[in-house]
């Protein structure tokens, strides 16, 4: 129907829409920032290589496919966390 409809917003959409026009290249360097901080946090052991795999192939494809919107809290919450249990857990193994 004509009075019914949904905005697909991309992620170019999303940076003006939440930066406007003149800051949005604001939101693909913050994005940036933390997709490189989380990734230079597992490549630091060699280890962690099923790690890398797992942020290379889930997280980006999350990110290609739904955007900074679902990408982010899942690499902030979920990510971090599991990094840094593994870390903890490591501590006690070699203490």
């Amino acid at each position: 129907s004509e009075k019914y409809y949904v905005s697909l917003y991309g992620m170019v959409t999303n940076a003006i829409y939440v930066f406007g026009k003149i800051f949005s290249f604001i939101q693909p360097i913050i994005t940036g920032i933390i997709f490189g901080f989380s990734y230079r946090l597992i490549s630091k052991y060699k280890e962690n290589q099923i790690l890398i795999l797992y942020f290379l192939f889930f997280i980006i494809f999350n990110y290609a496919r739904a955007g900074d919107g679902a990408t982010l809290p899942l690499v902030i919450n979920q990510f971090l966390l599991l990094y840094i249990t593994i870390l903890f857990r490591r501590k006690q193994k070699y203490q």
